[in-house]
């Protein structure tokens, strides 16, 4: 258990190596820390670094008698960090209002990509979206279009304009008036359902032999089923942007660290999985992301309709947290309701 004490001497040692890189001293502390107005003496903070060592919390350093936090202590202090963002509420910034007011009649994905550029030119490192999941959100219709005779383009449409598309391949030629025959009957049967509904329901009437459909369309909506879980693939779920905010001899000074940074970002399914096991919390955090000192920030959001998507920031160990929730919180919370996401 922390005592406040602790904790404020914690945060002091976060924030100093966060914006320096450098071990905080007691002599340091002595004079920037007090409480009731008196200033402590370095013997006093030499006894509260050796209880918070032996927490686990801070370190010793080779070259100094400073500490640094451990990755405990940051854990510790993110947490802290996060309770204290919910209980004050967020200050809203006008200034990315004003950004916003350009994006007015785009449709959604633009405009969530929009929010992922602003976000990695605020805050400086790389900003991931994760776009909102189809399988949990209400669909408004399904459209299907010639691209050649064999070739259909499936679009669907959530109840929020939300749209994603995949390409189904018939073995022969269909025409216009089977391909509305099938788009008829999925619209007209399974309208206002959530995809992991309709994929379950289509299932049904597959096996009941779909009576109302000649033989092409019946074909175009077995196709269709098999193919439901193509249009929320994982790897196309993920847009990420800034790479080259990290691309920085601040945040990488070694070669190997670079190349494990890069390929990480290259498995997109991977970086689906870590965002996707932090969407159940409004605000998350992982300090053990796959490349070497770095971490991942998540701020989950919910679309109109139902599904949840959420935005991430990768970013050093040693990246400026409180501004960067900040940052991310007002897009999540404050500006996207512009849009209908809530």
């Amino acid at each position: 258990m922390l005592s406040e004490r602790e904790a404020k001497i914690l945060n002091i040692i976060v924030e100093y190596y966060i914006k320096k890189g450098e071990p905080v001293g007691s002599s340091f502390l002595a004079s920037h820390y007090s409480e009731k107005g008196k200033f402590l003496s370095s013997a006093t903070i030499r006894n509260i670094f050796k209880k918070m060592e032996e927490k686990e919390l801070i370190e010793k350093t080779h070259l100094s008698s400073g500490r640094i936090p451990t990755k405990k202590g940051l854990k510790v202090y993110l947490e802290n960090l996060i309770n204290d963002f919910k209980s004050k509420g967020d200050k809203i910034d006008k200034s990315f209002t004003q950004k916003i007011n350009i994006l007015a009649g785009r449709d959604l994905i633009s405009n969530l990509e929009t929010y992922a550029e602003i976000l990695e030119k605020e805050t400086g490192v790389v900003s991931l979206l994760l776009l909102p999941d189809l399988f949990t959100t209400k669909i408004k219709r399904i459209d299907f279009v010639q691209l050649s005779p064999e070739k259909i383009l499936a679009i669907i449409v959530s109840v929020n304009d939300f749209y994603r598309e995949t390409i189904l391949e018939m073995p022969y030629p269909v025409n216009y008036q089977q391909l509305i025959a099938a788009a008829n009957y999925i619209n007209m049967n399974f309208s206002g359902l959530t995809l992991f509904e309709i994929k379950k329901r289509l299932l049904n009437s597959i096996e009941s032999g779909l009576n109302q459909l000649n033989n092409v369309a019946k074909n175009i909506v077995k196709l269709a089923y098999e193919n439901i879980d193509r249009i929320y693939g994982e790897e196309n779920s993920i847009i990420i942007k800034g790479l080259s905010n990290i691309l920085d001899e601040r945040y990488v000074k070694e070669v190997r660290v670079l190349k494990s940074l890069m390929e990480n970002f290259e498995k997109k399914k991977d970086i689906y999985h870590l965002i996707t096991s932090c969407i159940n919390k409004e605000l998350a955090f992982n300090l053990d992301f796959p490349a070497e000192n770095f971490s991942l920030i998540v701020s989950s959001y919910s679309v109109v309709g139902g599904g949840k998507g959420a935005f991430g920031l990768v970013g050093p160990l040693r990246m400026n947290y409180k501004r960067n929730i900040s940052i991310m919180r007002q897009i999540t919370h404050s500006i996207i309701e512009q849009l209908f996401v809530k």
